[in-house]
């Protein structure tokens, strides 16, 4: 670990707590250099290697102080890495600690990515950037598309995240 970087987030997480604000955290945890060019393919780090690493790393930044109120992860393609994630992240009395997943790549990628974090107790929500405004952005750039169709196409995609996101953290009894 960096330990100047940590030791700053750690000095932001004690401030922000002393000034009764949380902290949410984007714990990016890529494949190494090294890897990359052993695997060929940057895709296969994420299901062999990115759970464990981002325990790693959120075990680390833990013991380096820094006590963020939300995780949000990345590159979790199964409901035991995102339960093993949230019990590291609530240990030692963080019980209040929650965990987001950020969910990116195509849309069947994204709401996989939303139906298993909803799943998971202490996973409180989710991040979603790109899948749901580039594309729609780009029509509106290149003049294919009117800012009012883009909009509504932007908050039709989001509404549809939230309603995944809700009825998978409900249960299948929601549907």
């Amino acid at each position: 670990m960096n330990q100047p970087q940590a030791d700053r987030l750690r000095r932001l997480s004690d401030f922000l707590h002393r000034q009764g604000r949380k902290l949410m955290f984007e714990l990016l945890v890529p494949a190494a250099r090294t890897e990359r060019e052993k695997l060929g393919e940057v895709n296969v780090f994420d299901p062999r290697r990115r759970p464990e690493r981002t325990l790693l790393a959120l075990l680390e930044l833990q013991g380096a102080g820094v006590e963020p109120d939300v995780w949000q992860v990345q590159g979790l393609d199964r409901r035991e890495d995102c339960a093993c994630l949230v019990a590291a992240a609530r240990r030692g009395g963080r019980g209040q600690v929650g965990c987001i997943m950020r969910a990116q790549g195509g849309d069947a990628v994204v709401e996989r990515s939303l139906v298993l974090s909803a799943g998971v107790p202490g996973f409180i929500g989710f991040a979603v950037g790109r899948p749901t405004f580039w594309e729609p952005l780009t029509r509106w750039r290149d003049g294919r598309a009117s800012r009012a169709v883009v909009v509504a196409e932007i908050a039709r995609r989001y509404a549809r995240w939230c309603e995944i996101f809700s009825d998978s953290a409900a249960g299948p009894s929601a549907s």
